[in-house]
């Protein structure tokens, strides 16, 4: 895959959990509020995600921007 690094040895090509399920929550909700709270709300907002893993990202800010603003 061009830009990505080519392990060196079999140790760099395991792959390692930077965040849990749960962290990975906790910092799209800390994202969510920080995007509302910087737009001034979501109802002129617009979230755009690129195909590979940021069109799901996307979503999922979606759904906590509509919690937090309670709709």
């Amino acid at each position: 895959v061009p830009g990505r690094p080519v392990p060196t040895s079999e140790a760099e090509s395991e792959h390692e959990v930077i965040l849990d399920e749960v962290a990975a929550q906790r910092a799209l909700r800390r994202m969510a509020g920080a995007i509302a709270e910087r737009a001034g709300g979501i109802s002129d907002l617009c979230l755009v995600g690129l195909r590979r893993g940021g069109e799901p990202l996307a979503a999922r800010l979606a759904e906590l921007l509509a919690e937090s603003e309670g709709q």
